[in-house]
């Protein structure tokens, strides 16, 4: 198994097996760095939906309590490619 291989995996668990529930912040950065994996294995559709569904659940989190979610979207600068 190769290396992004089995990274691909790691992530996956953690969303499907151990996230601490589908709209968790936590589970929203997960997704966003499991996309950023899936652009660099070439699987772009994936990972645009993955990106789009994590910065949502991010959004939705810091309009909902703006004291305590804050989203930095320099942090995903340049990710877009």
């Amino acid at each position: 198994m190769t290396t992004l291989s089995a990274a691909a995996c790691a992530f996956e668990y953690a969303i499907q097996e151990r996230a601490p529930g589908p709209d968790h912040p936590d589970t929203a950065r997960t997704m966003i760095n499991y996309a950023l994996l899936l652009r660099q294995t070439s699987r772009k559709r994936q990972a645009k939906s993955l990106e789009a569904r994590g910065r949502t659940i991010l959004s939705i989190k810091a309009r909902e309590n703006p004291a305590n979610w804050t989203v930095d979207v320099s942090d995903f600068a340049g990710q877009n490619k």
